[in-house]
């Protein structure tokens, strides 16, 4: 004899398999949407802290680095070789503080610092003092709370050579 009055249904087998695969679905949908928000606020930080990086790098890029008529090497103070930690930690000459906007911030206010820039100077091969290697780094002390990582919002570098 069939049981055809039997109640067709879901067995509660069925339910918690189907359970498993939604709950499944949705963990990976908000992993995915937490990735793309972290993502975004990084991309947003990092367009700032290029220009940043870049204005100064065309900045050590327009000092004088050439040589007068007599021959002899003219070069800007400014672009001496920096210490080896320059772009690691906060030096005086090697450092500066900026507000949201890019202005520099007085030390009597670094509580309005919303990056930090640093940058190094050194050559390129120890033997030759007529090129020099550029490199600037600027990172956000506040993305740097939030991300916990610790590396720089954007880097820029260049090459200068001095030619007689």
């Amino acid at each position: 004899m069939l049981q055809a009055d039997r109640e067709q249904g879901f067995t509660i087998v069925e339910l918690l398999i189907a359970s498993a695969l939604v709950v499944s679905a949705l963990a990976g949908l908000a992993h995915l949407a937490t990735l793309g928000a972290v993502r975004g606020r990084a991309a947003r930080a990092a367009g700032p802290a290029l220009t940043l990086a870049q204005s100064k790098l065309e900045e050590l890029r327009a000092l004088p680095w050439s040589y007068d008529s007599a021959g002899a090497p003219l070069s800007d103070p400014a672009l001496a070789i920096s210490p080896t930690n320059a772009l690691t930690t906060d030096l005086s000459g090697w450092s500066d503080a900026l507000d949201a906007f890019g202005r520099p911030v007085p030390a009597d206010a670094l509580h309005d610092t919303v990056y930090r820039r640093r940058w190094s100077i050194g050559r390129v091969d120890a033997a030759d003092a007529d090129t020099l290697l550029l490199h600037v780094c600027v990172l956000s002390p506040v993305a740097f709370a939030s991300a916990g990582h610790g590396l720089p919002d954007a880097c820029v570098s260049t090459i200068r050579a001095r030619k007689p």
